[in-house]
């Protein structure tokens, strides 16, 4: 009796993992004129609120990390197609806490720069943060293909 239930709760675990799989919105991509756009954190919420699908990635102008990233990453996003909105806090024109809050509510975790982000139906879905993991080129091609952005 005890195998039949132990069994029975391993075939009702392994149906749900199996069918959890989530579905991401579409991003549009434009294969070999992909590129990194300036965008304003003001802009950026905006499209979210419009229910705009989009990556978006936080930076600041003198962050190694994230110059180390561009440098990794942008033959790789032009090559692809993808459109990376980014946000350059140290442009914006409020206080550090001021920022810090507007991001925070409205894309979710943030602390640290680079940090990327997957917003589609007027919510984040997915990030990419580097107060979690360093973010190369290959953490960003393997977030992308979670997210269903890329396929290969």
């Amino acid at each position: 009796m005890k195998k039949r239930v132990i069994v029975s709760l391993c075939l009702c675990l392994a149906l749900f993992a199996g069918c959890s799989s989530k579905t991401y919105p579409k991003v549009e991509l434009d294969p070999g004129k992909g590129e990194v756009k300036s965008i304003t954190l003001d802009d950026a919420i905006e499209k979210k609120n419009n229910n705009e699908n989009f990556l978006l990635i936080i930076t600041q102008t003198y962050c190694g990390f994230c110059m180390d990233f561009f440098s990794e990453s942008d033959a790789y996003t032009k090559e692809k197609g993808i459109t990376l909105w980014c946000i350059t806090l140290d442009k914006e024109n409020r206080s550090t806490e001021q920022n810090l809050s507007l991001v925070h509510d409205n894309f979710g975790d943030f602390s640290t720069t680079p940090s990327l982000y997957f917003v589609g139906e007027g919510e984040t879905q997915s990030t990419l943060l580097s107060s979690e993991e360093s973010v190369t080129l290959e953490s960003y091609q393997e977030w992308l293909k979670e997210i269903q952005v890329i396929t290969e």
